[in-house]
């Protein structure tokens, strides 16, 4: 059962990763999908009232992390700005997404680790000429990608087994 929710998990992200990298267009119903299958996979490990405290903190630092965000671009760019002419629906809904995945340990960790591979790696394919540039960094579609790999590599290499961590 473990390894048809990990093979689900894995599957759904990179569904994410080649639409948003494509496209920068996610199908909306991937997210929930996502969601429930980590919940899933999660509820394994932990009982309801473990998982609503790890939600909870996770959903708080999303919360903290966009709060910043408007206050960075509220300083930025003054009164009159939308969200979502700086960052896409599907980069949200997708952090939302992750907040199911992990417990608050690891979700910092791949939260941090996350954006900077996507910096890093949106970067190395604007200064390949060959790559159609985007104005915009396909966050959801690599932070997904990233999200595919570490599942992978716990699926079969699971670092701390003993901890009940399901990532690092």
């Amino acid at each position: 059962m473990s390894m048809l929710l990990y093979s689900a998990v894995i599957l759904i992200a990179i569904f994410i990763f080649i639409q948003d990298f494509t496209e920068r267009k996610v199908l909306w119903l991937l997210f929930p999908l996502l969601a429930v299958f980590g919940l899933l996979l999660n509820l394994k490990s932990f009982d309801m009232g473990e998982m609503l405290i790890h939600l909870t903190i996770n959903f708080l630092l999303t919360a903290i992390q966009y709060l910043f965000l408007l206050i960075f671009i509220y300083l930025k760019k003054g009164k009159h700005f939308s969200l979502f002419n700086f960052i896409g629906l599907g980069d949200v809904l997708l952090s939302v997404s992750l907040c199911f995945i992990f417990e608050p340990t690891p979700f910092i960790l791949f939260n941090i680790s996350s954006l900077f591979f996507s910096l890093l790696l949106h970067f190395l394919f604007q200064l390949n000429h060959t790559y159609k540039v985007h104005k915009t960094v396909a966050l959801a579609g690599w932070q997904a990608l990233l999200l595919s790999f570490v599942l992978t590599v716990d699926l079969f290499y699971p670092v701390i087994e003993s901890a009940n961590y399901i990532v690092f």
